[in-house]
């Protein structure tokens, strides 16, 4: 459960070949899945929980990327089944099952997160927050992240201190609750404000069905975030901002989006 793919700075990944291309670019990573699993035995039934007797095995990380100051490319492949399934604060064997990513330079493209689990950020979690100064750079481009279920701070938790950019990615049926430690803010991403406001951008990104027990049912916000020309529909939160929630009144802008079919308690945009 320990081991995971440690790629060294500045290594390239790409997924989906069937072996018989002589370029890259004729690769189709749809028909050809790439698939970094967690599910070690094999045996994951159709239940996305942390609890689940069946991902008690599951790898608790199954990529790391520390302090990579040269870019690692993940392109066209399928991260799943991870199980980050401890629940003691503090512990980072709690977060992040898919990636856990501490100061480093990342691109992520063409890739699926799906039916990871975890106490925080099932997907992809950017260290950095309370007492280790983070700061990463990240750009997504063209990912799915679906059904993946977290207790705490949405299935992408992006550092303060972090810059980002996301473009033409899609979030969707991403789950945060039934935290025993509360907090169960944002059903998808969360952008961090400590020890410093992230920064970033979202263009062109879908945001459907992701749903928090507490606040941000797609979104929960600290940093500094421009979401542009996306679409959020069926978002849901219990307690407020069904499908944003800016919190502390952060810089946080919406620019050509359409925002439908939200549903829960509180604001469709919530601010405090």
């Amino acid at each position: 459960r320990a081991m995971y793919f440690d790629p060294p700075a500045g290594v390239k990944i790409y997924g989906g070949f069937a072996g018989t291309e002589s370029a890259r670019s004729q690769r189709d990573w749809d028909a050809n899945p790439t698939i970094l699993s967690g599910d070690l035995s094999g045996n994951d039934n159709a239940n996305i929980s942390r609890t689940e007797a069946t991902r008690a095995d599951n790898s608790i990380h199954i990529l790391k990327i520390h302090n990579k100051t040269t870019a690692v490319v993940l392109d066209g492949l399928t991260i799943t089944g991870g199980n980050a399934d401890t629940v003691v604060l503090g512990n980072f064997d709690g977060a992040g099952a898919g990636i856990y990513m501490f100061k480093s330079v990342a691109t992520i493209r063409n890739c699926i997160f799906e039916k990871n689990t975890a106490n925080v950020a099932a997907s992809l979690y950017d260290d950095g927050d309370i007492g280790r100064v983070g700061g990463s750079t990240l750009i997504l481009e063209n990912t799915i992240f679906q059904n993946n279920v977290s207790h705490r701070v949405g299935t992408f938790h992006i550092s303060g201190g972090s810059s980002f950019q996301i473009e033409s990615c899609v979030f969707a049926d991403n789950q945060t609750k039934d935290s025993p430690t509360g907090y169960d803010w944002s059903g998808a991403l969360y952008v961090s404000q400590l020890p410093t406001k992230a920064v970033g951008t979202i263009n062109n990104t879908v945001f459907v069905n992701n749903y928090a027990k507490e606040r941000g049912g797609a979104i929960f916000n600290q940093g500094d975030t421009q979401v542009i020309n996306s679409t959020f529909y069926g978002n849901s939160a219990d307690t407020d901002g069904q499908t944003i929630h800016n919190y502390d009144n952060q810089t946080f802008s919406l620019k050509n989006c359409i925002i439908w079919g939200s549903s829960g308690n509180g604001n469709i945009v919530g601010n405090e």
